[in-house]
């Protein structure tokens, strides 16, 4: 015979908090990973990171084990953490695969945009021009990063832009964020924008394909050749 639920099995929410505190202690470790604010070759206790997150064990335990599975960190027992660093091999297949898969979005993008995804697009792109001034390298990646998801939005693919999304969290391991440090480099990088927007708000396949081809292979310039080579075998 079923019964219901005891009253009060579940006070105050309190079975949600863990798993709420396991996505915080993810989000943040991973956001320390992505920007290198942790660096490979170094052990890291867990009980520090428990004591600088101010979240208990359980939860960043968790989250670590997450992380591992996808393959950022590394736990050693017994002795804490160490992150899993990207090697060239990796980095180069990274860039490769991220260049099918733009070069593909920004095509559907241009066939299928609607006016509300190119109005979209449009205002992005005006955000980017205000704050080229700002001295926030990472503010700006993130405005980039929104105008490239919004193209996949575009193309109608949900699992295009979902596979996007990782793809990027691993090309920000390869790539500095030196472009967005200097002005021209800002202004570079708009302009490139300007370019592929134009051509998916004129619904041109080859265009945008071309100008996102461009729009690449100027990134790399920018931000990944320089340092591939500096990444382990």
């Amino acid at each position: 015979m079923n019964q219901g639920l005891t009253e009060g099995l579940f006070p105050d929410g309190s079975q949600v908090l863990p798993m709420t505190y396991k996505q915080k202690s993810y989000q943040l470790i991973k956001d320390a990973i992505l920007y290198r604010r942790f660096q490979t070759g170094i052990i890291y206790s867990q009980d520090e990171l428990c004591a600088q997150l101010g979240i208990s064990r359980t939860p960043v335990r968790e989250a670590l084990l997450e992380l591992q599975k996808e393959g950022y960190v590394s736990i050693l027992r017994g002795r804490g953490i160490e992150i899993v660093p990207i090697t060239r091999k990796q980095a180069k297949d990274i860039i490769e695969m991220r260049r099918i898969i733009e070069l593909a979005g920004s095509e559907l993008a241009a066939e299928r945009a609607t006016p509300l995804h190119v109005s979209r697009l449009y205002a992005s792109l005006e955000t980017m021009k205000q704050k080229i001034s700002f001295n926030d390298d990472r503010l700006l990646y993130q405005h980039d990063r929104k105008f490239h998801n919004q193209i996949f939005e575009a193309s109608g693919n949900s699992k295009l832009l979902e596979t996007m999304e990782d793809l990027r969290d691993l090309f920000l391991r390869i790539e500095t964020l030196k472009a967005f440090q200097r002005e021209e480099g800002r202004l570079e990088i708009v302009n490139e924008h300007w370019k592929v927007y134009e051509a998916i708000a004129n619904h041109d396949p080859g265009l945008a394909r071309r100008s996102m081809l461009e729009h690449l292979d100027q990134t790399y310039a920018r931000t990944v050749w320089p340092v591939l080579d500096m990444l382990p075998e």
